[in-house]
C-alpha cells in the first residue's frame, strides 16, 4: 500500500512538471511570435527577412547559385530513374484469332519501378545514358568492376547487375565479397533461369602471379584497403596487413574467359589503377568504357589520357574521382 501511495505521488509530480513544461513551452512561443510581430512593425522586416540578411545564409545561397544547387539536384533528384519491365504477348490463339486466319494484334505489357543510382557521383547513369544513346553496342553487356569492395556503396557495377548485366566483381578482402554477394542476391538471375551471370573473384588484379602483402585499414566509409607498395605509403589506419591472392591482367582474362569486346570496366586498385589500366591495353583488351580512378596512382592523369588516346580511347569526363573513357577507335 505504501508503495502504490509513492507511485500515485511520483505520476501527480510528473504530471504538474509536464504540464508546467507545456504551459512554459507555449507561454515562449507566443512571446516569440509576438515579439517578431512588433519587431516587424517597427522595423518593416519580417524574421523571414532578417535570416536571408544574415552573412553565413547570403553565403550558403551565393554557394547554391554559384553549383550547390544543381549538384544537390544532381545527387537527390538526379540519381532516380524508372526501369521498365516490357512483355509482348502474341495473342494468336483459338478465341482471339480472327476469321481470316490472322492474329489479333500483339499485347504490350509493362511493369515499372524505381531505382537509385549508388555510385559515387553518378558514373552509372552517365555510361548507361551514353549507351541507351548509341545506334550500335557491339560489345558484351558485361562489367568487370575491379576493387568491388562491397558492391553497394559507391559501386559501379549494382545498378547494372539490377539492369540484367553480366558482371565480375574483383575484391581481395573476403568480409567485402560476402557482403557484396548479400546486396546483389536479390537482383542476381532473379528467377534463376541462367540468363545473367554475375561472379565473385576474391583476389587482387596485380603485376604478379601469386600472392601479395595487402594492408586492411578500419575505415569502412573510404575502404581504401591497399596492396603495399614503396610508392603508396600504407594510410595511418591500417589495422593489420595479410596475404592476398594476386593475378596478373592476362591469367585473370584467360581464367575468366573474358572477352576482348566487353561493356565497361572500372578500376579503382588504390595505387597500382595505372599499372592494371596499361596491362588491359597491352594485352588487347577493348572495353567499350572504363570508369578509372586515378587516386594514388604513380602515373598522371594527363599522361593516362595521351596514353589512352593511342588506344582509340576518349576521356569522356571527370565524375567525383573518376575519369570516364570511352572507346572510338
Amino acid at each position: 500500500f505504501t508503495m502504490r501511495r509513492l507511485n500515485i505521488k511520483q505520476c501527480l509530480i510528473f504530471s504538474i512538471i509536464s504540464i508546467l513544461f507545456l504551459n512554459l513551452l507555449v507561454f515562449n512561443i507566443l512571446l516569440y511570435y509576438g515579439y517578431s510581430r512588433m519587431s516587424t512593425s517597427l522595423t518593416g522586416n519580417s524574421w523571414l527577412e532578417n535570416i536571408l540578411s544574415s552573412p553565413q545564409i547570403q553565403k550558403l545561397i551565393q554557394n547554391g547559385k554559384a553549383g550547390g544547387f544543381v549538384n544537390l539536384q544532381q545527387n537527390s533528384l538526379g540519381r532516380i530513374f524508372i526501369m521498365t519491365s516490357n512483355k509482348i504477348t502474341n495473342t494468336k490463339l483459338d478465341n482471339l484469332t480472327t476469321q481470316a486466319g490472322k492474329s489479333a494484334p500483339e499485347i504490350h505489357e509493362s511493369i515499372s519501378y524505381l531505382g537509385i543510382d549508388v555510385s559515387d557521383s553518378g558514373e552509372a547513369l552517365y555510361v548507361y545514358k551514353r549507351i541507351l544513346s548509341r545506334h550500335l553496342f557491339p560489345y558484351k553487356k558485361l562489367i568487370v568492376d575491379i576493387g568491388a569492395n562491397d558492391g553497394l556503396m559507391s559501386s559501379n557495377s549494382f545498378n547494372f547487375i539490377q539492369w540484367g548485366w553480366d558482371a565480375m566483381l574483383v575484391e581481395p578482402v573476403q568480409q567485402q565479397i560476402e557482403m557484396a554477394k548479400q546486396n546483389a542476391k536479390r537482383f542476381r538471375d532473379p528467377y534463376r533461369d541462367n540468363k545473367q551471370n554475375v561472379q565473385y573473384i576474391q583476389a587482387v588484379i596485380g603485376t604478379i602471379d601469386g600472392s601479395i602483402d595487402f594492408a586492411l585499414t578500419n575505415d569502412v566509409v573510404s575502404m581504401e584497403n591497399h596492396i603495399i607498395k614503396t610508392n603508396r605509403p600504407m594510410a595511418g589506419n591500417v589495422k593489420g596487413v595479410t596475404k592476398v591472392k594476386s593475378m596478373r591482367v592476362e591469367t585473370f582474362v584467360k581464367t575468366y574467359n573474358i572477352p576482348r569486346m566487353f561493356g565497361i570496366l572500372s578500376i579503382d586498385a588504390e595505387g597500382i589503377g595505372d599499372e592494371v589500366l596499361h596491362q588491359f591495353m597491352e594485352y588487347n583488351m577493348r572495353p567499350a568504357y572504363i570508369i578509372y580512378e586515378s587516386l594514388h596512382n604513380r602515373e598522371n592523369i594527363y599522361d593516362t589520357e595521351r596514353y589512352m588516346k593511342s588506344f582509340g580511347y576518349v576521356s569522356m569526363s571527370k565524375l567525383g574521382w573518376n575519369h570516364i573513357f570511352e572507346h572510338r577507335p
